[in-house]
């Protein structure tokens, strides 16, 4: 009986909550009928991307398989970066060698629609998987800032001439693994396309046959020790997407005599071009920030060079061992010449430090044997703390009494020459 009691007043309160919500809402009242179902819609069809996937050039939502009614939003990526809001787009030159999506929904309809990925290449240059060389082996990526992709290796090839394509089961090849083709002996040639964002370390290392490589013009890092003892390449352009040059990327390469580096480089790394002893000449672009311990160390045929303002930071040794360098300009921006920057530049002649320069690191000039003309420029200041008491030497490779000469009284700034091979240096 009690049970029958309770469960009538449970049914009572629940009549009256209902009876409290629809007079609480009077639409509910309106919409709902006798009979009607409170249906979800889901938003289906396809939505895709027209126009020339080229930057520059406008993209196009076509919204026309796409269901449903109802106002349409916009959303445009690259990668997971937001990039537009409208039913077109214009390509930027950030977009080159990213894929492009397109999302979209519908007013008063749950859920979303998103293209397929679109590829930005640039339309000249792009290269068919159909012309791939056999035997290369392509992995499945996916990229946070470009999205699904394909990386490169050599797989089971053989060919001499190594053609990498931009495409892939219809997705960018955007990336040469680490040790990719390392040791590959017979390789002579090869092309890689505009595609390729990345070249990983040590990815043609050893290559020692190779004598002619086309670098892509959207490749952004050359990884560490990318080219190393390739012993047959003779030239090598860097193009102007690239922002960075890995430690000892071209460390070894002794047939090497031209290199065009692209006015985007940064950062040259460590050893980057240690041992390159046919490299004569080489213009660094003002882009160029730092140059780091080594980088042309031992580059026994290089004669000259101007490093640009743009510097500010140039590593231990950068310049050791260049036995034919003549010349070198150093720049204002320069505060510190370091420890054995020019060790052993035994045909150097003449130097101008300028009065940005506050330290002069262990062995800078040590060994330096033909340099008779030192300047330092009106403002030149550095103290004895900062000026190695070894800088030009110590019991191997002395080449005189400069520091002291600098440091005293009636010394600093000025042009300061010595005898050829002799140990006393005067102030003119």
């Amino acid at each position: 009986m009690l049970k029958k009691k309770l469960f009538g007043i449970i049914i009572m309160l629940v009549g009256l909550m209902l009876v409290f919500a629809f007079v609480s809402c009077p639409e509910v009242l309106e919409t709902l009928k006798p009979g009607d179902e409170i249906v979800s819609s889901t938003l289906s069809g396809t939505v895709t991307i027209t126009g020339n996937a080229q930057v520059g050039q406008i993209l196009t939502a076509n919204t026309s398989a796409l269901g449903g009614s109802g106002t349409i939003s916009y959303q445009w990526k690259r990668g997971i970066n937001n990039i537009g809001t409208s039913n077109t787009y214009i390509v930027q030159s950030g977009d080159f060698g990213s894929n492009i999506t397109l999302t979209v929904t519908r007013s008063g309809i749950s859920g979303s629609v998103t293209s397929l990925p679109l590829f930005i290449g640039s339309g000249l240059n792009d290269i068919p998987d159909s012309q791939a060389t056999e035997g290369l082996h392509f992995t499945f990526i996916e990229f946070t800032f470009i999205g699904s992709a394909y990386s490169v290796s050599r797989g089971t090839a053989i060919a001499a001439e190594v053609v990498i394509p931009s495409f892939y089961n219809g997705l960018p090849v955007i990336w040469i693994e680490p040790l990719a083709f390392i040791n590959y002996i017979n390789l002579t040639n090869i092309t890689i396309p505009n595609s390729v964002r990345f070249i990983g370390d040590y990815a043609f290392s050893g290559c020692t046959s190779l004598t002619n490589v086309t670098i892509g013009n959207s490749v952004t890092s050359i990884g560490s020790g990318a080219f190393s003892g390739c012993t047959s390449l003779v030239s090598v352009t860097i193009p102007n997407s690239v922002t960075s040059i890995g430690n000892s990327a071209f460390s070894g390469c002794t047939s090497l005599t031209n290199v065009t580096i692209g006015n985007s480089v940064t950062s040259i790394g460590s050893s980057a071009f240690l041992g390159c002893t046919s490299l004569t000449n080489i213009t660094i672009p003002n882009s160029v920030t730092s140059i780091d311990a080594s980088a042309f160390h031992s580059c026994t045929s290089l004669t000259s060079i101007t490093i640009p303002n743009s510097v500010t930071s140039i590593g231990a040794g950068a310049f050791g061992g260049c036995t034919s360098l003549i010349s070198i300009t150093i720049p204002n921006s320069l505060t510190i010449i370091g420890v054995s920057l020019f060790w052993n530049c035994t045909s150097l002649t003449s130097i101008t430090i300028p009065n940005s320069v506050t330290s002069i690191g262990n062995g800078a000039f040590t060994g330096c044997t033909s340099l008779t003309n030192v300047t330092f420029v009106i403002g030149s200041n550095i103290s004895s703390d900062n000026f190695h008491i070894e800088a030009l030497g110590g019991f191997v490779g002395n080449i005189g009494d400069l520091r002291s000469k600098y440091l005293n009284v009636g010394g600093g700034a000025g042009t300061y020459t010595r005898a050829s091979g002799g140990l006393v240096w005067t102030k003119q």
